[in-house]
């Protein structure tokens, strides 16, 4: 949490964290994290994850060690799977310099990370896409979880509602925002980690300086790829990968969160 949090603003923090899993909270509301930075969340009400959740994760947990990783002198960061923007937001503190593009194909998550955008008065500096990202550019349906905000996916689960949503690649990404470099990927995007990265050329790769991702390894991947493809592909396209953290839900699979950099020792 170092550096994420001003420390004055900890117990108000957590405060509000717990009225949220309690449920007692039925209005979005504001967290203030540092005299310069504020997030608008979402109530839970019968979320089983919540806004509040996804906050913990990144700020309380830091599981990505976002102030190690993401560094001052960062000026293209991309974001695919923004949620509400809670990283995307955090990152750009991190990064003065950074222009951040963030994708994120729900339209609620969509509208309200552009609420928190305009809350920090990062218009300028946050380009927010209503898109999913994949391997194909086309117009694909996105199975919408009804227990976690964050969990929404393009794998087909007859079980779940859908909507009809606009997909473009890491290639679409590069060409259309006419990137030629990017200093930190991020992916948290339900599986669909492997399609993105496994079909991006290696000359594409060689691009990017860092990626972290949280890779799923769950019945839907496992039918398509081993829990190695993702390493194994980027080791090819010249990264040193290391595990920050596995975690495993007995009814939903194991995560790994990955850090990749360049092996050349320059990043």
């Amino acid at each position: 949490m170092t550096g994420i949090v001003d420390p004055s603003k900890l117990p108000e923090l957590l405060a509000a964290l717990s009225e949220d899993r309690k449920g007692t909270l039925l209005s979005p509301y504001k967290i203030v994290l540092r005299p310069d930075l504020t997030l608008e969340l979402r109530p839970r009400k019968n979320l089983a994850v919540s806004d509040a959740d996804v906050l913990e994760e990144l700020v309380i947990e830091d599981q990505y060690n976002l102030h190690t990783f993401v560094r001052p002198t960062d000026t293209t960061i991309v974001d695919i799977g923004g949620h509400i923007g809670i990283f995307s937001v955090l990152a750009a503190t991190f990064a003065p310099l950074a222009q951040i593009h963030s994708f994120e194909p729900h339209p609620d998550n969509y509208a309200q990370f552009n609420k928190n955008v305009r809350l920090n008065n990062l218009e300028r500096r946050i380009s927010v896409y209503n898109l999913g990202v994949s391997d194909r550019e086309e117009t694909a349906e996105l199975y919408v979880s009804a227990e976690n905000v964050g969990a929404h996916s393009t794998f087909h689960d007859e079980r779940k509602k859908s909507l009809p949503i606009k997909l473009t690649t890491l290639a679409g990404i590069f060409r259309d925002a006419q990137l030629q470099h990017i200093d930190l990927l991020k992916l948290d995007c339900e599986g669909e980690e492997y399609t993105i990265l496994l079909t991006t050329p290696p000359e594409l790769m060689h691009k990017i300086d860092r990626i972290i991702l949280e890779q799923h390894i769950t019945l839907d991947t496992l039918r398509t790829y081993t829990p190695n493809s993702l390493t194994d592909y980027l080791h090819v396209c010249g990264f040193a990968v290391d595990k920050l953290k596995e975690i495993t839900y007995p009814d939903e699979g194991t995560f790994y969160i990955l850090h990749a950099r360049r092996s050349n020792g320059n990043n």
